[in-house]
């Protein structure tokens, strides 16, 4: 019989980083706030679901988020967040500022690659 894998969640990864998509909504009502779609902790990448998951630009801003933690560290990198965005308050956070950069850069480059590509006959 083939498995059919777990209820709660898939796992997969994007450019190297761990993903979580949560399947489960008891799961998500735990996990995301109100109008969260994505977080990430460490090297992890959570996804509220399938379509926020499929979201590029959601899933360029979390994995820009992954880069940061691997460049300071959980706990470093996790301290550094907070403190900017008590600082700073969310819309104002560095570290949120530059993850929407590098979603909108990306999102910028796929445009670019998708019309530079020849039409097939």
């Amino acid at each position: 019989m083939p498995r059919r894998g777990c209820r709660l969640a898939r796992t997969c990864t994007y450019r190297g980083a761990p993903c979580v998509v949560i399947r489960s909504a008891w799961l998500r009502r735990r996990l995301f706030a109100k109008d969260d779609v994505a977080f990430a902790v460490g090297p992890y990448l959570f996804f509220r679901s399938e379509t926020a998951w499929r979201d590029l630009e959601i899933r360029d801003h979390e994995y820009q988020h992954f880069r940061q933690h691997r460049k300071f560290g959980l706990i470093k990198g996790t301290v550094k967040y907070l403190l900017a965005s008590l600082k700073h308050g969310y819309d104002n956070n560095p570290y949120e500022k530059s993850a929407a950069r590098y979603a909108a850069r990306r999102a910028r480059e796929r445009k670019k690659n998708k019309r530079k590509r020849p039409k097939r006959a």
